[in-house]
């Protein structure tokens, strides 16, 4: 063997080693282009798929496809409506459930028939004229209820001019309940009468000292006998039981 052969032969093995490694290197990258190639075109398959069912669905919504091609499609009608109400809510909105306001009955309040009165035993009728109620006929004054019905009366002095007696009524009966009694200023307790409002009979009398405060004495009736006394009690200054006096 020459010589020049031997050494053209040992450059030339290098070269072939060379163009062989770039063959393999390519070769061996091949593949990871063409599998990002294959998954770039997966997904823009998938997504046609998904842009040509969505139109399907909205096609369906508007009425632009027949019955038959809504119902082959697996209820496109239904999808495309549940799609465009879930295309106009915002992200992450939650739905808020309609709470019905409920309705209050208001009460129906009637306007009381027998007017607000004031106690008999706090009433100054040192000037009978300014005293509230209608004049009657007779020279009293008379407060009736909404229905005409005489709910207390007014009795002057003999002269006019002040207070002497405080009529209380039953509206039901017409019966009287309580009569209260004046000393001659119009406004000093003298005494206060009870009165059944079934009967009409006296059951209690509770006379005043003159400073129409003081407890002076109780007289107790029978309900069922007019003007019945069954028994008196009387009390001292201090408001104790002084003694207590039975009817025969």
């Amino acid at each position: 063997m020459s010589i020049s052969k031997i050494a053209f032969r040992g450059v030339e093995a290098p070269k072939e080693q060379a163009k062989a490694k770039v063959e393999t290197k390519v070769e061996n990258e091949a593949p990871e282009v063409d599998e990002k190639m294959s998954t770039a075109a997966k997904f823009m398959i998938g997504a046609s798929a998904i842009a040509g069912v969505v139109a399907l669905g909205i096609a369906g919504y508007k009425g632009k496809l027949g019955k038959g091609v809504q119902k082959m499609l697996g209820g496109a009608e239904k999808g495309a409506d549940d799609l465009a109400e879930n295309v106009r809510k915002p992200k992450g909105e939650t739905p808020k459930a309609e709470v019905e306001t409920p309705k209050v009955e208001q009460p129906n309040v009637e306007t009381p028939k027998t007017p607000a009165l004031k106690p008999a035993e706090e009433i100054d009728g040192s000037d009978f004229s300014k005293l509230e109620g209608e004049l009657d006929e007779y020279g009293k004054k008379v407060i009736k209820d909404a229905d005409g019905k005489i709910v207390r009366e007014f009795y002057p002095s003999k002269d006019g001019n002040v207070l002497s007696h405080v009529w209380d009524c039953d509206v039901k009966t017409g019966r009287a309940l309580k009569n209260t009694a004046f000393r001659e200023d119009g406004k000093t307790l003298s005494w206060v009468a009870d009165y059944d409002p079934n009967t009409g009979n006296k059951t209690k009398q509770t006379g005043f000292r003159e400073d129409g405060k003081k407890v002076s004495y109780v007289t107790e009736y029978d309900p069922k006998i007019a003007n019945k006394e069954i028994r008196t009690t009387y009390y001292k200054e201090d408001g104790t039981v002084d003694r207590t006096v039975p009817v025969k």
